[in-house]
């Protein structure tokens, strides 16, 4: 029921990670992070598995009720040739609901 939910927010200069796994540990099953790194054309790191993305997976496997959702993005310009793979960062992580535009 909605009006018995609860809601946590956390500065997102603090180290997120430990954070959403002390919050998972402790029964939240739901974490939002609308926030990523910005869309860049030459960036290396388009669709790839980073050991970030490693350490949020880590986070679900162990918490298994616990869902995530990342900011996919959706800042490319698709008159330079960008159409797909554009996740970048934590939105590629395999256990996270990547949501965007």
């Amino acid at each position: 029921m909605a009006h018995q939910a609860r809601i946590d927010c956390y500065e997102v200069q603090s180290d997120e990670k430990v954070e959403m796994n002390t919050a998972a540990a402790a029964g939240m099953l739901v974490s939002n992070h609308s926030y990523g790194p910005k869309f860049a054309k030459d960036s290396i790191a388009l669709g790839v598995y980073t050991s970030e993305c490693r350490e949020f997976d880590q986070i679900a496997y162990g918490n298994k009720y616990y869902l995530q959702f990342h900011a996919a993005g959706n800042d490319r310009d698709e008159s330079e040739g960008i159409k797909y793979d554009i996740l970048i960062g934590s939105a590629n992580a395999k256990t996270s609901s990547p949501s965007g535009r």
